[in-house]
């Protein structure tokens, strides 16, 4: 069983235009909207894949029957947790023309101590069969950047998979986490210096093993990525798609 938590969840809404023009009026085409944040997403594809998985999240009560609905069409175990307010709308424009996409990201819904303390509980409930628990997305306003890693000094023993990034991630760093998932520019961050070579994104990301993190896998775009474990790394180039959503 995998466990992923979510406690920044969006609703997702794109759509398409001939070309995107600031200052203009511009016609949507092929409006959708979606379930989403990091946590969301990992469940989803992980169902999809046929894995056993289950996904804990902060939703805001004014949305919590269409992330019910979201959930129940993927077939997915969920358990949320309700908190005062709406969840973050994000808008992603999908420019015809040009091929490229422009996102409106709001911010989330305030996550007080109290809340996140509950969530922690139920979490501690709902992962008993889970030795991966993965930690996915930004943390909601209200939330201390030692979140993630009172969640793991909670439950001792599991595999954690962070995918974060800035002061929540370097926190979760100290409870030593199985993975870890920093693009490029978080692990500078990390690094705090630019990693302008292939050498030195490996040396960056073998130091983190060093300091107690089993996996390093870095993303780098159209670069590929690598997974390290300090004593193997290995490298995968980006293949080339058309992307069609």
């Amino acid at each position: 069983m995998i466990t992923t938590v979510c406690l920044n969840p969006a609703i997702d809404k794109s759509a398409d235009v001939d070309q995107l023009q600031a200052g203009k009026v511009n016609r949507l085409r092929n409006t959708r909207m979606a379930i989403g944040g990091k946590g969301i997403n990992v469940a989803i594809v992980l169902g999809r894949l046929r894995q056993d998985v289950s996904c804990v999240c902060a939703v805001g009560e004014a949305d919590i029957t269409f992330f019910e609905q979201g959930m129940e069409q993927e077939n997915l175990n969920f358990y949320a947790f309700q908190v005062p307010g709406s969840v973050r709308r994000n808008l992603k424009i999908v420019d015809g023309k040009n091929r490229a996409v422009t996102e409106f990201n709001e911010q989330g819904a305030a996550v007080d101590q109290e809340a996140v303390d509950e969530l922690t509980q139920a979490l501690v409930r709902q992962s008993r069969s889970s030795r991966y628990i993965a930690l996915s997305g930004s943390l909601p306003p209200g939330c201390g950047a030692d979140t993630y890693q009172m969640m793991m000094r909670r439950m001792p023993g599991k595999r954690w998979i962070v995918d974060t990034s800035g002061d929540a991630l370097r926190h979760a760093l100290l409870e030593k986490p199985f993975l870890i998932k920093p693009n490029l520019i978080e692990l500078e961050e990390l690094a705090q210096a630019r990693l302008e070579t292939p050498e030195a994104v490996r040396a960056a990301a073998e130091k983190l093993c060093t300091q107690g993190t089993a996996y390093v896998a870095v993303s780098m775009g159209e670069q590929g990525a690598i997974l390290t474990n300090g004593a193997r790394t290995v490298f995968a180039p980006a293949v080339p798609v058309s992307a069609v959503s």
